[in-house]
């Protein structure tokens, strides 16, 4: 392929057919609201294809290959092949490619509310309640909706399910009196709802403080030795 021009209008066409830009939305208690969100670009053909999504991974120089397990309902599906691209970072290289090679019809505006997600999570606004909330708004526009997935949560149940004190504390550092409330806990002086009271911090943001803490204290030889 030597037109470079035609080759960069021949994966925008490709990705208006068959592209698919996500956020995945998934309950993982361990983080700061109660959820993981992850941007994701992939394109999924056949099987056949394969050879195909190979030259764009090798093209981009960015993603991985995988090949699904069919999914069965009225009959089973063909075997496919599924490119994607799921570190924020690779994202945002392609974000570029197709800002400087636009897409066309839904698909656009599907583009246009990703990259409004990836601006959410690059300044780690998706760690907050107002944060995620802009983002479950703006998967509205995703093309994603058309195709139910167990990680694609309905906006409301989420907001419903939040962990407490999770609302705007972002990933702010631990100040020297949290340190030391944690200090408290650890020592046996204070009770954990007393700890989360008085940081005022999600159960999610204690728990990752309190288990580095546990992992930098000191190890006590046994008696003896």
């Amino acid at each position: 392929m030597k037109n470079e021009d035609w080759v960069r209008g021949y994966i925008s066409g490709l990705v208006c057919g068959e592209g698919n830009f996500t956020v995945l939305v998934s309950r993982v208690k361990t983080c700061r609201t109660g959820f993981h969100v992850q941007a994701i670009f992939q394109i999924e053909l056949i099987i056949d294809d394969a050879p195909l999504l190979e030259w764009l991974k090798g093209y981009w120089g960015v993603g991985g290959i995988c090949y699904p397990k069919p999914r069965t309902r009225m009959k089973k599906e063909s075997p496919t092949v599924r490119y994607y691209v799921s570190s924020l970072e690779n994202c945002q290289n392609v974000r570029k490619f197709f800002e400087e090679n636009p897409l066309m019809g839904l698909k656009q505006k599907s583009f246009n509310a990703w990259c409004a997600c990836l601006d959410v999570i690059a300044t780690g606004r998706h760690t907050t309640t107002d944060g995620l909330s802009e983002i479950l708004k703006l998967r509205e526009n995703l093309n994603q909706t058309k195709r139910p997935m167990a990680a694609l949560l309905d906006a409301d149940d989420v907001i419903k399910e939040h962990l407490p004190n999770s609302h705007n504390i972002g990933m702010k550092s631990w100040t020297r009196s949290e340190k030391s409330l944690a200090e408290d806990y650890l020592n046996g002086l204070i009770t954990r709802s007393e700890l989360l009271t008085k940081t005022g911090r999600s159960e999610a943001s204690v728990a990752n403080y309190l288990s580095r803490m546990r992992k930098l204290k000191p190890k006590v030889p046994p008696s003896g030795s």
